[in-house]
């Protein structure tokens, strides 16, 4: 159990199984609370709603049957008929107080609390009053009934019909004057009446909280909690009276922090004479029951949340046991809890495993078409392999194969070894260049390159065209790449992938023929004539020539074996037939070192020259090879042949001429002695001295003659005598001619200088 706590993916997922628990329950229990919240509040707000428009409608009724009272006690037969009249002890006036009076006091015996009627005549200055402190009838000075009440004149004032106006003591008395909108009024009407008592609308419930009624001054006009204990802070109701609250509209709900404390407040405002009610209730209170029902929630939702955790627990240890097994097995033994990324490793495994069996796949596909294309696999087991390995080659109709081969690597930065190299690069090539889906993977076989690809086209002349491009394709993107010129073999298309080993075979000797096309390196085996009409004659007349002329050390050697080449080439025929005429010619070349005693240098590979040379793929590429590889170093070596011997004939030779200087000496006469032609005496002479005999003789006794002027004192003529001139006139001329000057001088100025 303690390896499993501290297996970190056995904790994700036992993790991830409580989330999936508990964030539910959370959720579910949030929402509920909050749902069980915002309905119960709603059911206050709209019970205060209803309860506030109750004591509106109620409270208003009555103001509006006060307002009808003054209208109808102001417009009444007696005040009509009592107004326009000063009013004083006449037994008639007396009369029409009373009648005044009498409608008064009829008015003060209904249910509500009228305190007051004052009925002011403000042009005679007279009041009749009813409950007044200033009496039932008085004669006034406008400064006094100023005192007693001071928003009278401000009301006339106004213009309005009526005024409604709170006393200190939240007694509401109501101003209406006579005419109504007469902007000097003949009187007016004064009714006092007690706070209206709302109290009786809270209900049983407390949950209503508290309910307000404020003038337009935002004045307490009435409360309903004046007499219970429970009321909001006077400090909050003071500020609700002078308006810091800003209610806007007509009605509202909206909510405040008022000292410390949250308050709903419910308005609503009278259109009749300006006054807003208002209910308070305390946020607090309202969610006394969603705080009950938040309780039972949390406790529900933790129950369950436990409940969940041993099912987690459980199930996750279930789950995780398989998982630890192969971990275990995946990490060679190694305990779950000595790491913490179980299914990284799991997943390293299997992808190692993935890799492993891909790698063995891809060293097995080149094995494949290797066997595929030298035909020693079934048919059974080429159909399973495609099926394996192959599968997008079901839907082909036809199919062909391709061979690349690299014409030469001479003139070339590589060497022999970077072959391998090269047809690996090549190969890789083919992987780019032609879509997956349209060939099989390519395989390196007998220093080429074979692939298998899938015949695009109808067949006949729209094959050739495609597989054509797709060739020259592959040999443009090698000449890009790797700077080296290939020959391509095509062969014909096949549709039973049984047959690959036939078309390998066709494509092979499509190839073979590249040996005699100078200029097309991609072979189609349908257009190749495998039959000549006639077998061709080996060129004899020429390879002598050739052989001659090698022997001879001639520079024409170049010549004499193109001429040999284009003459066994010109003729179709079988490719076998120019590998045994090659090989004749070879063979003759080997021969001719034999009897030049020199010795062959083979390559450092340890292939033999015939290997070689059936390895080359174009003519001018053997021609090439037969010059530099075989024919240059014959001409070599017999040319240092020819060299030494040169150097001991002219030896001879000047030997000779020294000892027979003054006498007829030619190159007869050498020839007669040293047993060689006169004319390769007279090369290998000049070779080896730079000029021709006669030169070298006339120059040996000219400088003979110079002596004997200088150390003797015989005359011109014994001297040309004694050097074999025919007369002393020639030797003159020809000393002049090589001196600069006659014999006779030259003598005279040595002497001189002595």
């Amino acid at each position: 159990m303690r390896g499993l706590i501290r297996n970190g993916y056995w904790t994700k997922l036992m993790s991830f199984g409580l989330i999936l628990a508990i964030v539910p329950v959370l959720v579910v229990g949030i929402l509920s609370y909050e749902k069980a919240s915002s309905t119960v509040k709603d059911k206050v707000i709209n019970g205060n709603q209803l309860s506030l428009e109750l004591i509106h409608s109620k409270v208003e009724k009555e103001l509006k049957w006060i307002d009808q009272f003054a209208d109808k006690l102001l417009n009444s037969n007696a005040v009509q008929k009592t107004l326009p009249f000063p009013l004083g002890d006449r037994y008639e006036d007396a009369q029409r107080l009373n009648d005044i009076e009498q409608q008064m006091n009829y008015f003060r015996s209904f249910e509500i609390d009228i305190k007051e009627i004052i009925l002011v005549n403000l042009q005679q200055k007279w009041l009749v009053g009813s409950g007044s402190s200033l009496g039932t009838f008085l004669r006034y000075e406008p400064a006094e009934l100023s005192s007693a009440y001071p928003n009278l004149q401000q009301f006339i004032a106004s213009g309005k019909s009526s005024y409604w106006e709170t006393q200190n003591d939240r007694s509401v008395l109501l101003y209406r004057r006579v005419p109504a909108f007469d902007p000097n009024p003949s009187g007016a009407v004064i009714v006092r009446i007690a706070s209206p008592d709302i109290s009786e609308f809270r209900g049983a419930s407390e949950q209503f909280g508290e309910v307000l009624i404020l003038d337009k001054d935002s004045r307490i006009v009435a409360s309903s909690a004046e007499d219970s204990s429970d009321s909001f802070d006077e400090a909050l109701i003071d500020r609700l009276s002078r308006n810091q609250l800003e209610l806007h509209g007509d009605k509202g709900i909206i909510e405040r922090d008022l000292d410390r404390q949250r308050v709903g407040i419910t308005y609503t405002k009278s259109s009749f004479n300006d006054w807003t009610y208002v209910s308070l209730v305390s946020i607090y209170d309202l969610n006394a029951d969603s705080r009950s029902i938040g309780w039972f929630t949390a406790v529900t939702c933790i129950g369950i949340i436990l409940l969940f955790c041993c099912f987690s627990l459980l199930g996750s240890r279930r789950m995780y046991a398989p998982i630890n097994r192969l971990y275990r097995q995946m990490a060679g033994g190694q305990q779950a809890g000595e790491a913490h990324n179980e299914l990284e490793t799991i997943s390293r495994g299997v992808q190692s495993m993935f890799s492993m069996q891909q790698r063995m796949t891809n060293q097995l596909k080149p094995y494949f078409m290797a066997e595929l294309c030298e035909g020693r696999l079934k048919p059974s087991e080429i159909g399973r392999k495609m099926k394996d390995w192959y599968s997008f080659a079901a839907a082909w109709r036809e199919q062909y194969v391709l061979i690349v081969r690299i014409d030469t690597l001479m003139s070339t930065h590589y060497q022999s070894e970077d072959l391998d190299l090269l047809l690996f690069a090549i190969s890789n090539m083919t992987l780019d260049l032609f879509p997956e889906g349209s060939r099989l993977d390519p395989v390196v076989m007998e220093r080429t390159v074979v692939l298998v690809l899938s015949v695009e086209g109808a067949g006949g002349d729209s094959f050739n065209r495609i597989a054509y491009e797709k060739a020259k394709a592959l040999a443009r993107e090698v000449m890009r790449y790797l700077k080296l010129e290939v020959s391509i073999g095509i062969s014909a298309p096949y549709s039973e992938l049984e047959r690959t080993a036939d078309a390998y075979r066709e494509a092979a000797a499509a190839l073979h023929y590249r040996i005699r096309e100078e200029a097309e390196r991609i072979l189609f085996y349908d257009e190749l004539n495998e039959h000549a009409s006639r077998l061709p004659v080996y060129p004899i007349a020429l390879e002598a020539e050739l052989l001659n002329a090698i022997k001879a050390g001639s520079g024409e050697t170049g010549q004499k074996l193109g001429e040999f080449l284009d003459e066994l080439f010109r003729l179709e025929a079988h490719h076998q037939v120019y590998s045994i005429f090659l090989a004749r010619l070879l063979a003759n070349l080997l021969r001719s070192y034999q009897e030049a005693g020199a010795q062959m240098q083979y390559d450092k590979s340890g292939s033999s020259l015939f290997q070689q040379l059936f390895e080359l793929n174009a003519k001018q590429d053997i021609r090439m090879w037969l010059q530099a590889s075989i024919i240059d170093p014959l001409l070599e070596h017999i040319n240092r042949q020819r060299e030494r011997a040169g150097a001991k004939l002219s030896g001879e030779v000047l030997k000779l001429v020294h000892e027979h200087l003054l006498e007829d000496i030619s190159l007869d006469f050498c020839a007669e002695r040293l047993n060689y032609h006169p004319v390769y005496i007279s090369r290998a002479f000049r070779q080896e001295t730079g000029m021709n005999f006669s030169d070298y003789v006339a120059r040996q006794r000219l400088e003979l003659a110079k002596a004997w002027l200088r150390e003797t004192d015989m005359t011109v003529a014994e001297i040309a005598e004694k050097l074999k001139y025919a007369n002393a006139r020639n030797f003159i001329r020809y000393f002049k001619k090589m001196e600069g000057d006659t014999p006779g001088s030259y003598r005279n100025r040595r002497k001189a200088n002595k």
